[in-house]
């Protein structure tokens, strides 16, 4: 990967995003992430060589490493994914309810 100029150091050096889990907290590295890309007017999987996580930070790194989505994507299919959860959560509470005496 040839290193964009904001980044500078000497050739060959190697830049690592380590992101941490946290269910909810995911959405705080990905805003993050979102306004570093603007910032620097570069993708987050571009600007960096290795990615790891844990947890939710473990699923963002992927994205980035291995799908090479932008953050803001990501967001994308996070809230996407939210509401769905929520849809299902709220369908069982109902169920659940029509079952009670």
């Amino acid at each position: 990967m040839a290193q964009p100029d904001w980044l500078g150091g000497p050739p060959g050096r190697r830049h690592v995003l380590a992101l941490d889990g946290g269910g909810v907290r995911g959405m705080v590295t990905l805003r993050m992430l979102e306004a570093f890309e603007q910032h620097f007017g570069v993708a987050a999987s571009d600007a960096f060589d290795f990615f790891a996580g844990t947890s939710t930070g473990a699923i963002i790194a992927a994205l980035l490493a291995f799908r090479r989505l932008p953050a803001g994507e990501i967001l994308g299919c996070t809230a996407t994914s939210s509401d769905a959860s929520s849809s299902r959560a709220s369908g069982a509470r109902a169920s659940a309810a029509s079952l009670r005496p």
